[in-house]
């Protein structure tokens, strides 16, 4: 079967969307030419799931990888099993609703797409190819960067190769992570430039002749976006809590290592490069969280601003005109089909979540820090031995 999709994203995105493909961030069902092999597609999802659960059972047997772990805080030792776990979960989870299931929701939204750029035609702006391809690649570089960085001080700190470095890190985990936050933010960028699109309709409407019949058919756009969101939400729900959690797990695992950094360890030789590596990872870790949910609140705010638009132009008419009524349906019409971004419905996504966010992880940071005064406390009472003696 051959896929619809969307002119001026899709085809737009073609090159980004097939390098996705290759891990499965997304389906197979972005070009045009490209007939879905469904068979073909789970044979492969299923042996990308292999390999990344045999990759955790190498890392889980490696001797240097248990030798550091047992070395490390009891608190330390916890997060780091809880942050292999929640990667894991988060990788199969994409690969499955890529390539296993979810595929037709993945071809409703595009079909969506597809029917929006027919209807907006007009409005939309060129694509600026040079523009987004420069930018992922920027942000790709600076990623690899940090990460590199990461695993020759790993590296270097631990005394073994960077291929055994590499080897011993959950190094695939985060570039999947990465890259579903990459095609996350890129969907949603698309949705955020439709609602602005509609609104440029909206003022272009005021000046047709046919402008109740078009007022109709802005109303059913609306609803077609609507309908997008509630696909958005079905795809990467449950993503975007994974992610969430994992960036909580992070921050309070590399808090926890500055805090050994400064007040635990005694040899000092590459103290310092890890603390700055760990600093520049809590950099990133922010940043996931603001590419996430920034783009969502631009998109709740556009979708607002068509309500608002609405009720404004509709005060250009007379009270009792044909324009003036359907423009004041067309407002309670938006407020029926309210946007919003939910995680599963267990709560809303939108920029509170950025103050619960830190909230929590401090919480939970201070709970951490009572644990591991708990645990160093009888070192302390040692004859000959240093009060820090636990965490060389």
């Amino acid at each position: 079967m051959v896929q619809a999709t969307s002119e001026q994203d899709v085809i737009f995105l073609r090159h980004f969307n097939k390098y996705l493909n290759v891990f499965l961030i997304t389906p197979w069902l972005f070009d045009k030419k490209t007939i879905k092999k469904s068979m073909v597609s789970k044979l492969y999802g299923s042996f990308l799931i292999i390999c990344v659960v045999f990759w955790l059972y190498y890392v889980l047997q490696d001797d240097h990888f248990l030798s550091t772990l047992q070395l490390g805080l009891v608190s330390q030792q916890i997060i780091t099993v809880l942050r292999l776990a929640v990667l894991l979960t988060l990788t199969c989870l994409t690969i499955i609703k890529s390539g296993l299931y979810d595929c037709e929701k993945w071809r409703l939204l595009f079909d969506n797409f597809s029917v929006l750029d027919k209807h907006l035609q007009g409005v939309i702006e060129e694509k600026k190819i040079v523009k987004f391809y420069g930018l992922n690649f920027a942000k790709h570089l600076v990623y690899l960067t940090q990460l590199g960085h990461f695993l020759w001080i790993h590296s270097t700190s631990a005394k073994v190769s960077l291929l055994k470095s590499i080897l011993i890190t959950p190094f695939i985990y985060y570039y999947y992570e990465f890259l579903t936050v990459c095609s996350l933010v890129t969907v949603l960028e698309v949705v955020k430039n439709r609602y602005k699109y509609l609104n440029k309709k909206l003022l272009i409407l005021t000046t047709k002749s046919e402008f109740v019949q078009e007022a109709n058919n802005t109303a059913k756009d609306y609803q077609i976006l609507n309908e997008s969101v509630q696909l958005f939400n079905a795809i990467f729900s449950y993503k975007i809590i994974f992610i969430i959690l994992h960036c909580a797990l992070a921050v309070i695992s590399t808090l926890n290592s500055c805090y050994s950094i400064i007040f635990v360890y005694e040899t000092k030789s590459t103290l310092f490069q890890l603390f700055v590596s760990n600093l520049s990872h809590i950099v990133y870790l922010l940043y996931v969280m603001l590419a996430i949910i920034l783009p969502i609140e631009s998109t709740i705010k556009e979708s607002k601003n068509f309500v608002d638009l609405c009720y404004k132009t509709k005060l250009k008419f007379a009270y009792d005109s044909r324009e003036f009524q359907a423009l004041g349906e067309l407002a309670r019409h938006a407020e029926h089909f309210t946007v919003k971004f939910t995680a599963a419905g267990h709560f809303d996504i939108n920029k509170a979540l950025i103050f619960n966010f830190v909230g929590n992880v401090m919480s939970y940071f201070i709970i951490v820090l009572q644990l591991n005064g708990s645990e160093l406390l009888p070192s302390a009472k040692c004859g000959n031995c240093s009060i820090w003696e636990k965490g060389k």
